[in-house]
C-alpha cells in the first residue's frame, strides 16, 4: 500500500465506524456503537503511529482522490502540524466518549454523529483546497447542530438554531471569497492565494481573504464572530461541550493558520493581532460576569482562542510555537473543566454557582481534578497552561499594548476561575449534600478526568522538550528554541496576577460588582444581533484593510 494513501484512512475510518453505529440503531444494541467508537479511535491511532516516521523530518504526505491532477482532484496533505492536532482531536474525543459511556444515556444516533464529527475535523486538517474545506466545515456544522440540540431542551435547541443561522450566513460570505479566488486564478488550492498576492491583485485578494476569514472566524469564535459559542457550549451535553471547546474550534483555527501561512499574508497580522487581544480580554471579562458555571467556561474558551490568535499573529518563531502549545494545553484543561463541572451538574441538576458551594466536602477527589484544570488554564505552574501562557507573554514583550492587555486578561481569568471554584470552596449548601446522596458519579467517569489531569501536568513538565516537539511541527529545519519559563522572574510575575485576581473576584461580590455583572449578562446577543455582528465584522475588517 502506498504510504501516502494512509492519510485518507483518518477520514474513512470514522465514517465506517458511523456506519456500524447505524446497525446499532437498527438492532437497538448500544454495545455495537461503543465497540465501533473504540475501534475507530484505536484504528485512527494506529494510522498516526504508522505515519509519524514518514513526516517527523519535516516531510508531508500527499494524496489526491481518484488520481486526478492537484487542480482538479481533491487534494489532501498531512504534515507534522496536522499530525499533532490530529492526535489531540483523537485524545479529547476518546476521553469525552469514555465519559459518555459512564453517563450511559446516549442513543446510537449520538455515537453515529460523534464519529461523523470526528471525520469532519480530520478532513479540515487534511484538505488543501478551499471548496473541500467548505464541505468539511458543513459536515462539522451539521453534526454540531445535532449534538448541541441533542438533549431536546428549549435552551439547547435555540442555541443550535442560532449557530445554524449564524454559521450559514458566515459560510455564504466564505463562498463569496472562494468564488473570487477561483475567478482570478482558476484554482481552489490554498496556493492560489499566494498566486493572487504575487500578481498584485490586492483589492480582490483582501476582499476574498476577509470573506474566508469571516466564514472560518465564526467556527473559531473570536470577536465579533463569537456570539453563538457561549450558549452552544453551555447547553450541549457535557461530552459534546468538551469536544466543541477542546478541539473543534482549534481544528477550524488550524485551517485558517494554513491559509494565512500558505498565502504569505503577513500584512494582515496586525489586524488579526488586534482581534486576538480584544477577544482574549473581553472573553475573560464576560466569563467573570457570568453565574452559569458552563457559560463561564464557554466565555473562557472565547478568551483562550484570543490568546491563540494573538500568538499566531505576532508571527515569530517563539510566538507560533507558543500558539500551538496553547492549543494543546487549553484543550486538555478546558475538556477537563467541562467534564468535571458536568459531574457537578449531573449530581445536583444545578448550574448557577450562586446556588452551589462546599462541594469539596462531599467529593474531594473531583475537587482536586477540577483544580488541576483550573490552575492550568489560569497559568499556574507546573501545569501546561503556565508554560504556554508564559511563552505567549514573552513573545509579546516587544509590543507593549498587546503585552499589557494579555497580562490584564490573565488577572481577569484568575478572578473568573476563583468565582467558578466557589462551587467547591464557597459557603456550604445543604442542596449539594442532598443531591449528591441521590445521584452518585459512576467510578468509570473518573478515568477520563484522571487521564486529562495527567496530561495537564505532563505538558507542564519538561517544557523544553514539549517546546521542541511543537516547534518541529511548524518550523521544520529551523533551530530549536528553549522556553526558559521556569525562572524566578516567571514565578514573581504570577504574584500580581494572583493578587489582582483575588481583588477582582472580591469586587464581583460587592453591590457595585454585582450590578455591573448583571448589566453585562443582560446584553446577551439575540439571533439578529449575532447575524449583525457577522456582517458588520466582515465590513469593518474590509474597511480597515482598504484604508491602510
Amino acid at each position: 500500500m502506498n504510504t501516502n494513501n494512509l492519510i485518507i484512512l483518518l477520514v474513512v475510518i470514522p465514517l465506517l465506524g458511523s456506519a456500524v453505529c447505524s446497525v446499532g440503531k437498527i438492532t437497538s444494541k448500544l454495545i455495537i456503537c461503543k465497540i465501533s467508537i473504540a475501534a475507530a479511535m484505536l484504528c485512527n491511532l494506529y494510522v498516526l503511529i504508522l505515519t509519524y516516521p514518514l513526516i517527523s523530518g519535516g516531510n508531508e504526505l500527499t494524496f489526491i482522490i481518484g488520481g486526478w491532477e492537484p487542480v482538479a482532484g481533491i487534494a489532501f496533505g498531512f504534515d507534522m502540524l496536522g499530525w499533532i492536532v490530529s492526535l489531540l482531536i483523537l485524545v479529547i474525543t476518546s476521553m469525552s466518549m469514555l465519559f459518555a459511556f459512564s453517563e450511559d444515556h446516549y442513543s446510537p444516533m449520538f455515537y453515529f454523529t460523534i464519529l461523523v464529527l470526528l471525520a469532519g475535523m480530520k478532513g479540515i486538517l487534511l484538505t488543501r483546497d478551499l471548496f473541500n474545506l467548505f464541505v468539511f466545515f458543513e459536515i462539522l456544522a451539521i453534526t454540531s447542530y445535532i449534538l448541541i440540540a441533542y438533549l431536546q431542551k428549549s435552551h439547547s435547541v435555540l442555541a443550535s438554531f442560532k449557530y445554524l443561522i449564524v454559521g450559514s450566513a458566515a459560510m455564504l460570505i466564505y463562498l463569496l471569497g472562494v468564488f473570487i479566488i477561483y475567478q482570478s486564478t482558476g484554482s481552489l488550492s490554498f496556493s492560489a492565494i499566494e498566486q493572487m498576492r504575487l500578481s498584485g491583485e490586492y483589492v480582490k485578494l483582501h476582499f476574498a481573504i476577509v470573506a474566508i476569514f469571516t466564514g472560518i472566524g465564526v467556527r473559531c469564535a473570536f470577536i465579533p464572530f463569537h456570539t453563538w459559542l457561549p450558549e452552544a457550549h453551555a447547553y450541549a451535553p457535557h461530552p459534546v461541550s468538551a469536544i466543541l471547546s477542546g478541539v473543534m474550534i482549534k481544528a477550524a483555527f488550524i485551517s485558517l493558520w494554513r491559509i494565512l501561512a500558505t498565502g504569505g499574508l503577513s500584512d494582515l497580522n496586525s489586524i488579526f493581532l488586534i482581534i486576538g487581544v480584544v477577544t482574549a480580554f473581553l472573553g475573560a471579562f464576560w466569563a467573570l460576569c457570568e453565574n452559569d458555571a458552563k457559560k463561564i467556561l464557554a466565555f473562557s474558551s472565547v478568551s483562550q482562542i484570543g490568546y491563540i490568535v494573538s500568538a499566531f499573529s505576532i508571527a515569530t518563531t517563539l510566538s507560533r510555537s507558543a500558539s500551538l502549545y496553547h492549543i494543546i494545553s487549553h484543550a486538555f484543561s478546558k475538556s477537563l473543566l467541562f467534564l468535571s463541572v458536568g459531574c457537578v451538574v449531573w449530581m445536583t441538576g444545578e448550574r448557577n454557582i450562586r446556588k452551589l458551594g462546599g462541594f469539596w466536602k462531599s467529593n474531594p477527589f473531583l475537587t482536586i481534578l477540577f483544580l488541576t484544570a483550573a490552575l492550568s488554564i489560569t497559568g499556574v505552574p507546573p501545569f501546561g497552561g503556565f508554560v504556554s501562557k508564559k511563552m505567549i507573554l514573552e513573545s509579546s514583550l516587544d509590543i507593549p499594548f498587546v503585552y499589557s492587555l494579555l497580562f490584564a486578561t490573565s488577572i481577569i481569568t484568575f478572578g473568573a476561575y476563583i468565582k467558578i471554584s466557589s462551587i467547591f470552596f464557597g459557603p456550604f449548601r445543604n442542596r449539594i449534600e442532598e443531591c449528591s446522596k441521590a445521584r452518585k458519579i459512576p467510578v468509570s467517569a473518573y478515568l477520563p478526568l484522571m487521564l486529562l489531569s495527567a496530561l495537564c501536568i505532563g505538558t507542564g513538565l519538561f517544557p523544553d522538550f514539549w517546546t521542541g516537539f511543537f516547534h518541529s511541527g511548524i518550523n521544520a529545519g529551523q533551530p530549536m528554541i528553549a522556553s526558559g519559563v521556569y525562572s524566578i522572574k516567571g514565578f514573581l510575575e504570577l504574584v500580581p496576577v494572583i493578587i489582582g485576581g483575588i481583588l477582582l473576584y472580591s469586587g464581583t461580590t460587592q453591590k457595585t460588582g454585582i450590578l455591573i455583572a448583571k448589566t453585562v449578562r443582560a446584553t446577551n446577543a439575540t439571533l439578529s444581533d449575532a447575524v449583525f455582528f457577522v456582517l458588520t465584522g466582515f465590513v469593518a475588517i474590509l474597511l480597515i484593510l482598504w484604508y491602510n
